[in-house]
């Protein structure tokens, strides 16, 4: 994924083709045919496309599901919504409630498909000037917001390990929560990041 679109290689890099319009954020599905770039989705490699009807909402992260589905975190100031699909892009829904829109990263608990972690860091659109991070019980309906700071601070980014949820911060290291995201305790670390989406997207891929 990059400014001019999404390219596909079949060759081990020798060639490309476009597959796509740009998107900040992209996954697989169950198979290596289906494929969400953004609010659009395929399953037949990228031959055809189904893009969610939210048009109004600006597309930040998207993770497959446990269950087969995909699901997105898109935004429109205020508010992020999580909307997902269960059958290929043909059908979607959003959550009933919204969590602030700059939230660039979530995460799906292993044991709980409707359990979600997601990281605010009100740096490049700003709502209320602090950063955040949430869980959700209910696969987006309703958000539990579990720590606040001065923005900048968290870096929107969040990923699991086999025990515990981890959260970078700019310039303070890293969170970490063993209770599924109830409390969090900083446990250091030099992470000094700069918060873009690029470098976020990269400390997530890494830790996962």
């Amino acid at each position: 994924v990059c400014p001019g679109g999404a390219y596909r290689t079949t060759n081990g890099g020798l060639s490309w083709s476009r597959i796509g319009n740009f998107a900040q954020t992209a996954c697989f599905g169950r198979s290596a045919r289906t494929m969400a770039i953004g609010a659009s989705v395929t399953s037949d490699g990228g031959v055809t496309w189904l893009s969610a009807p939210f048009n109004n909402l600006s597309v930040f992260c998207v993770r497959p599901l446990q269950d087969g589905s995909i699901a997105y975190f898109g935004g429109s100031g205020p508010y992020g919504y999580l909307c997902q699909t269960n059958n290929g892009g043909k059908n979607w829904t959003q959550g009933t409630s919204g969590a602030d829109e700059d939230s660039y990263s979530f995460a799906v608990d292993s044991c709980d498909v409707d359990r979600l972690y997601l990281s605010h860091e009100d740096y490049a659109f700003h709502t209320d000037q602090f950063s955040k991070l949430f869980y959700s019980t209910d696969r987006g309906n309703s958000w539990v917001r579990t720590m606040i700071f001065d923005a900048p601070y968290f870096v929107g980014s969040v990923a699991l390990g086999r025990t515990a949820i981890y959260c970078p911060t700019i310039a303070n290291g890293v969170y970490r929560s063993t209770d599924r995201g109830v409390s969090w305790k900083a446990i250091g670390g030099s992470v000094r990041i700069t918060p873009s989406w690029v470098v976020r997207r990269c400390w997530t891929d890494a830790l996962a």
